[in-house]
This record gives structure tokens, C-alpha cells and sequence, in this order.
């Protein structure tokens, strides 16, 4: 694996890593009626999910 692909391929590591980190949020927040914060949480898991699946095609579908 190249310098890239192994770049790239932690950069996966930490995005699914925050992507859990969002997700306890989320409950933390909805357990602490701070609702109000649990809508931006949910976007930027939409943003970093989508990061992390173009990485993940790129990595893996196409070489």
C-alpha cells in the first residue's frame, strides 16, 4: 500500500471513530434534554458517513 492509500486509509479509522463518538452523543444529549443539539449532530454524521464511503470506494472498489 502506498503512502496515500494508507493516509486514506486512516483517515476511515478516524472517521468511523467519530461517527460512533456522534452517535453516543446523540444519546447523551437526548438522556440530558438538549434536543436541540441532537439535529446538527445527525448532519454532521450524514457528512462524515459520506466522506467515509467515498474513501471507502475509492481504497477498495477501484483498484
Amino acid at each position: 500500500m502506498d503512502k496515500n492509500q494508507e493516509l486514506l486509509d486512516e483517515t476511515l479509522t478516524h472517521l468511523g471513530q467519530a461517527i460512533e463518538m456522534i452517535d453516543m452523543l446523540s444519546i447523551a444529549c437526548s438522556t440530558m434534554e438538549q434536543a436541540e443539539i441532537i439535529g446538527p449532530l445527525e448532519i454532521m454524521k450524514r457528512d462524515f458517513q459520506t466522506l467515509y464511503f467515498k474513501i471507502n470506494q475509492h481504497l477498495y472498489e477501484d483498484h
